[in-house]
């Protein structure tokens, strides 16, 4: 991923899309945890759910 773009907008984002991952020593894991089906995943699908919406009205707006 690079933070340069040709794009006229970039949103950035962040999602907490996993469960921590069960730690048995008690210190930090470089692995996933389960995927968050309600929590994570919903917010996701919602916020490109806004931005189809948004992009459907921008463009609507400007070709009247």
């Amino acid at each position: 991923v690079s933070p340069v773009s040709d794009a006229e907008i970039v949103i950035g984002a962040f999602f907490s899309l996993h469960h921590p991952p069960i730690s048995h020593g008690g210190g930090r894991l470089r692995e996933c945890g389960d995927i968050r089906e309600d929590y994570g995943i919903h917010r996701v699908e919602g916020t490109f759910w806004i931005l189809d919406q948004s992009k459907t009205s921008i463009i609507f707006y400007f070709h009247r």
